[in-house]
């Protein structure tokens, strides 16, 4: 057992088999892990959700750094756009990691799985729409994917500026 932050004890079996997992979940559908390792981490795993995130962060920079590597030896890489998506992903990391210390926890479980539920309506709405040959279809998911990924994160900042403004009107006033 490997007693984790939080006051969590795990096997080490059990990560092995979340990595594993998510690692080949990741590789048959083209997509980061972390939608998966989420909440493998929080539900199968019991890691409290500030600690699940800052974990998955930290694991993608390996993971995602030696796929970056292979796809660069291939020529699959435009450092024209690498550089602006750094930049932004750099501020929106910076700006969640504060969001998710300050909202509640059952909440970001909440808000992680309605995204998780829009995304999936989005796959299915395309693959429909490629069964029945309609590419219209392709353009619905799209609105959907994002719709859900600016609703969710609206959701978040509404509900840190609410603990915020909680913590200011309880904060204790000093005289000058």
């Amino acid at each position: 057992m490997i007693s984790l932050r939080g006051g969590v004890s795990v096997s080490l079996w059990m990560i092995l088999g979340v990595a594993f997992a998510t690692g080949l979940l990741s590789g048959f559908l083209g997509v980061g892990g972390g939608f998966i390792r989420m909440p493998a981490l929080f539900y199968l795993i019991g890691v409290p959700v500030p600690i699940a995130v800052g974990t998955d962060l930290f694991e993608i920079v390996f993971s995602g750094g030696i796929g970056s590597f292979l796809y660069a030896m291939d020529g699959g890489v435009d450092l024209s756009i690498v550089l602006p998506l750094l930049a932004g992903s750099a501020l929106g990391a910076r700006v969640g990691s504060a969001a998710t210390s300050i909202v509640d926890e059952g909440e970001i479980k909440v808000y992680f799985g309605l995204m998780l539920l829009g995304g999936s309506i989005a796959v299915a709405v395309r693959e429909v729409g490629g069964y029945l040959e309609m590419p219209v279809f392709d353009m619905v998911s799209l609105v959907l994917i994002l719709g859900s990924a600016l609703l969710v994160s609206g959701m978040v900042v509404y509900s840190s500026i609410v603990e915020i403004r909680k913590e200011l009107v309880n904060k204790p006033q000093t005289a000058d």
